[in-house]
């Protein structure tokens, strides 16, 4: 991807088979000076806007679990969430370790690797596609991961296109 990157950017490779993200996927690990855990934080780091950065958010169900996908600017509704994917609880923060995730570290690609022989269902928001790339962590605190947000439909099994964003209030 031959797009200008964010201030700061100086190393990069495009992820290769033997790695944990697909093909076209631009990888920049320990690009950020700092760890960081939120949005907020990811894309002032990042330089960029936070609707550009993608918040991936896990749920359980009762069959299994659910992983939305939207803009970093927005937040989950919950209530749209559970009309297509039924009862859902937000997997608090401390339990994330049991799981062998942390926050911060959650990607649309952390399911190859956490997640084998487990039901995991991905819900991508709509609203980030209003953006040509959208950028993520590396499934550390400190690099980050860049990529068109349809590859998400092509990429993620199972998968819906569901709009299950609001406003922060």
């Amino acid at each position: 991807m031959s797009d200008p990157l964010p201030t700061g950017f100086k190393e990069v490779y495009t992820a290769a088979e033997d790695r944990k993200f697909p093909h076209g996927v631009d990888v920049h690990p320990d690009n950020l000076n700092e760890a960081v855990r939120s949005c907020r934080k990811a894309a002032r780091a990042r330089n960029i806007n936070k609707d550009e950065e993608l918040k991936s958010i896990l749920f359980q169900t009762n069959t299994g679990y659910v992983m939305a996908h939207l803009r970093g600017d927005l937040m989950v509704d919950e209530e749209a969430l559970a009309a297509v994917v039924g009862p859902i609880k937000l997997v608090p923060a401390k339990e994330l370790p049991i799981l062998g995730l942390e926050k911060g570290r959650m990607n649309p690609f952390t399911d190859k690797i956490y997640f084998k022989g487990q039901n995991l269902i991905h819900v991508v928001c709509p609203s980030i596609l209003q953006n040509e790339f959208v950028w993520t962590n590396d499934d550390t605190l400190t690099g980050s991961t860049r990529f068109r947000p349809e590859m998400l439909m092509h990429r993620l099994q199972p998968v819906e296109m569901i709009s299950i964003s609001k406003s922060k209030e």
